[in-house]
């Protein structure tokens, strides 16, 4: 009987629940925190005065325009989204993406953000495109001169052929500079301060812009990945953010209690 109470004894001292303590459980916040905000294509935007220029589509691995000055930009009602129509982008990986602002004298903290974007199209007779890549990136306003950005991009956004590549403009100014062109068609959508999310089907206005703007992408052709593995902007990985906070802080209090 002795013996039986001691076993009993030894079993409880087993069943207790280990226990993770406050510094534990601060270091798996962390880790939530620090995974969900790591934005799902983490690259950096540079600025220079450089420009890129190439003489055909697919040279060095570029498409789009010539990323140089141009002699005017969009200096009210730019708050759309734009798509190029005449680049067409081939199968692989997005790596870069360049443009040149060339005006801040209107620009303010609204009009400074813009969202790069890859369209890919559903019916180009629509048009209809739908969203499957966007950053934003936003410009320093206190500027004064034409500036060649360009964004980088770490992870991997796969591309189909036939995808474009586009923008969005979140103020009435738009700095990226353009020159009007009859030759080139640049299709928009008016946003209305709601901005596509990644997996959005968009109906484009029939009419369009005949412009070039001083925009291009770098694109791997040899690089691989799944073309519906699409990506979510920053904002969207930002709400991850929050909500993971919140489970984060739920399991912070339910150890708390427990202890």
């Amino acid at each position: 009987m002795v013996h039986k109470n001691r076993t009993m004894t030894l079993l409880g001292r087993r069943h207790s629940p280990p226990s993770l303590g406050m510094d534990g459980v601060c270091v798996l916040t962390l880790l939530f925190a620090v995974f969900f905000s790591t934005p799902a294509d983490a690259g950096g935007l540079t600025a220079s005065n450089l420009s890129v220029v190439f003489y055909r589509q697919g040279e060095n691995g570029h498409y789009g325009n010539n990323v140089t000055l141009r002699p005017t930009f969009l200096a009210s009602d730019a708050n759309k989204s734009w798509f190029d129509y005449e680049t067409i982008l081939p199968g692989g990986a997005l790596r870069k993406v360049f443009f040149m602002a060339c005006n801040y004298s209107q620009m303010d903290d609204t009009s400074a953000g813009i969202r790069l974007q890859i369209w890919r199209p559903v019916n180009l007779s629509v048009p209809s495109l739908r969203l499957v890549w966007q950053q934003r990136v936003q410009l320093p306003t206190k500027t004064n001169v034409p500036m060649m950005y360009t964004y980088s991009i770490n992870a991997t956004v796969a591309l189909v052929s036939g995808d474009r590549m586009g923008w969005e403009f979140e103020g009435t100014t738009g700095p990226i500079c353009f020159e009007y062109t009859e030759t080139h068609r640049t299709f928009f959508y008016r946003t209305t301060g709601v901005h596509p999310e990644v997996g959005q089907l968009a109906v484009f206005d029939r009419t369009f812009l005949p412009s070039q703007f001083s925009m291009a992408v770098s694109v791997d052709g040899k690089a691989t990945g799944d073309p519906n593995d699409l990506h979510p902007s920053q904002a969207s990985r930002f709400e991850l953010w929050g909500l993971s906070l919140i489970f984060a802080v739920s399991l912070s209090v339910a150890f708390f209690i427990s202890d």
